[in-house]
């Protein structure tokens, strides 16, 4: 009778051991689950946030023959989108205009090197340069990236505004998943886009970047998303 209650007793433990595995499982299950799916939907945002904030940004940069600098000259525009010159210490931007794929640009003082920077994420300035001479040159170095612009970015919260659902599509988030994005400068200023109130079981990723702004400055901030 000994032998047999023992074996009872054990019978008894395993299955309540048994049991509690299960309740474990099945009240843990859910929420390791839901995680990996936040997780897989957020890194799936940021693959395809490049193509929603990312611009093309070429440098180009020439070396000047003239001796006198003091006056306006020209060279023919050689790449898309709009123009930022700077002088040889890039602290400097020069006052310039694009007519009929020439750039026309003058005051650029005693810089023996210039830095021009085309981009889409520029303003097309269209001023009236008269007198030009064309500017005896050569070039440095021609560069082309694709980088983060604030211009772009702006435009991503400007959409999410605008067109929510929209945007939502995009960037393949499901139906049933609310988001949020958020941006900080460089100077710590953060702004955010929200359209509901978060629920419950948020998920959130930052990741950091460097950008260029309107002036073709580069810096550092932080984009990140939220999703409940």
């Amino acid at each position: 009778m000994k032998k047999r209650g023992s074996h009872i007793g054990f019978v008894l433990s395993f299955v309540i051991f048994v049991t509690f595995l299960i309740f474990l499982y099945s009240a843990l299950f859910p929420k390791f689950n839901e995680k990996k799916t936040k997780e897989n939907i957020l890194n799936n945002i940021f693959k395809r946030l490049p193509e929603k904030i990312y611009s093309n940004l070429t440098t180009q940069t020439i070396k000047i023959n003239q001796v006198d600098n003091t006056r306006c000259f020209f060279i023919e525009k050689s790449f898309e989108g709009g123009v930022v010159i700077k002088n040889q210490t890039k602290e400097k931007i020069i006052n310039s205009s694009v007519q009929e794929n020439k750039i026309y640009f003058k005051d650029i003082d005693d810089s023996e090197l210039l830095w021009i920077f085309y981009s889409d994420s520029f303003e097309e300035i269209n001023k009236n340069f008269r007198g030009c001479e064309d500017l005896s040159y050569e070039n440095r170095t021609i560069k082309e990236d694709k980088l983060p612009s604030i211009k772009r970015i702006l435009e991503l919260f400007q959409e999410y505004e605008n067109n929510y659902s929209k945007l939502k599509g995009k960037l393949l988030i499901p139906e049933n998943i609310d988001f949020e994005i958020l941006f900080k400068y460089e100077n710590g200023t953060l702004i955010n886009a929200s359209r509901t109130k978060r629920g419950e079981n948020v998920y959130g990723k930052i990741n950091n970047i460097v950008y260029f702004d309107e002036t073709a400055n580069f810096k550092t901030g932080k984009i990140g998303v939220i999703i409940w």
